[in-house]
Formats: structure tokens, C-alpha cells, sequence
């Protein structure tokens, strides 16, 4: 799977974490706590990227800040499933990993450790 090529320069360097939110969304709120871990765990090692589409205001302004991030594409195919999150490699747009309504901290920490620049 692959968001269409390369992400946006200011991407480049870090594993890039998608996540599709809603403020309406159950499941959202459901995987929250896991994905603050993830923050709290890996801090500024790797991109947070919170897509909003709780409304349609909301969907515009996500709209343009995913094309100006190389997301375009990936966005189109998920703005309507909320709580997906994706890990993606910003070098080649692939995506490593996609989730929905996972609350499985550990899907997440075995992708993103496989990821991670090595020492």
C-alpha cells in the first residue's frame, strides 16, 4: 500500500502516524488513550498527524493541510473511516501499517520500533 509517492519534506526523517478523528466518533475515543501512549512513548521521534473531519469545516481544512503533506490521496480513501490510524514511511509514502479501532498498543509500538532509524 502506498499514499501516492514521497510525503512532504517536512515529514522526511521520522515515521509518520495518521490518525482519521472525530469528535462524534465512539471508536476515536476509544483508541485515544493508546495513541497518547504512543505520544508519550516515542515524543518527537516520530510525526503525529491528526486528520479532524468531525464536520464539513472540519474535512476542508484537513483536505488541504493532507495535500500540502503529500496525504492527498490517503485522505480521499479515508476521510469517512474514522479512527483509522496509519504509520507510514514519509521517504516512499508506503504505508507500514493500518489500523481501525485498535486499541492494541502493541500493533502499534512492533511497527513503529521495525521503523525507527537504527543506532
Amino acid at each position: 500500500m502506498n499514499v501516492g509517492g514521497p510525503l512532504a519534506r517536512q515529514l522526511q526523517g521520522k515515521l509518520v502516524v495518521v490518525d482519521i478523528y472525530a469528535t462524534w466518533c465512539p471508536y476515536c475515543k476509544n483508541i485515544a488513550p493508546t495513541l497518547s501512549e504512543l505520544r508519550q512513548e516515542y515524543g518527537s521521534k516520530i510525526h503525529y498527524v491528526v486528520f479532524n473531519v468531525s464536520n464539513a469545516a472540519t474535512v476542508r481544512r484537513s483536505e488541504a493541510e493532507a495535500k500540502k503533506l503529500g496525504l492527498g490521496k490517503f485522505f480521499q480513501g479515508v476521510q469517512s473511516q474514522t479512527s483509522t490510524v496509519a504509520i507510514i514511511d514519509p521517504r516512499t509514502g508506503r504505508i507500514l501499517a493500518k489500523f481501525r479501532n485498535n486499541p492494541n498498543l502493541s500493533a502499534y509500538t512492533s511497527v513503529i520500533q521495525a521503523g525507527l532509524p537504527r543506532k
